[in-house]
């Protein structure tokens, strides 16, 4: 089968390499320069996507999936690129990670590093 993994961090990458494991086809999509970038350096990044490569994973930087086709029961048949390509898809996992939109507390709670600070009970 062909599996679309759209998102380049930590649950991406572990998610590749499982599927490839299992002998899926796997294309990697994320719109940053390289893997990772929150923690790897492009260098550290370099190692990792050419390992992944080297593995039979196939890696698309620098765009985003824009939408998905369906098959008439519903399940997935393709993905949409923001830069045109189409990919075909048995499965597709997103895994594209959360940021807070703390905009809307400003000057109401304390911030800290991106997100709201909380106590040891999240209060």
């Amino acid at each position: 089968g062909k599996a679309v993994v759209v998102g380049g961090g930590y649950i991406g990458l572990e998610l590749s390499a499982v599927l490839r494991i299992n002998n899926l086809d796997v294309t990697m999509v994320f719109p940053e320069p390289w893997c990772m970038p929150r923690l790897f350096t492009a260098d550290i990044a370099a190692f990792y996507e050419t390992y992944y490569t080297n593995k039979g994973v196939k890696i698309i930087k620098g765009t985003v999936a824009s939408g998905f086709t369906a098959q008439p029961n519903g399940e997935v048949k393709e993905v949409q690129l923001k830069d045109g390509r189409t990919l075909e898809a048995d499965i597709v996992i997103v895994g594209v990670g959360a940021k807070p939109l703390t905009s809307l507390f400003k000057g109401q709670v304390e911030e800290d590093k991106g997100g709201i600070k909380t106590d040891a009970f999240f209060k």
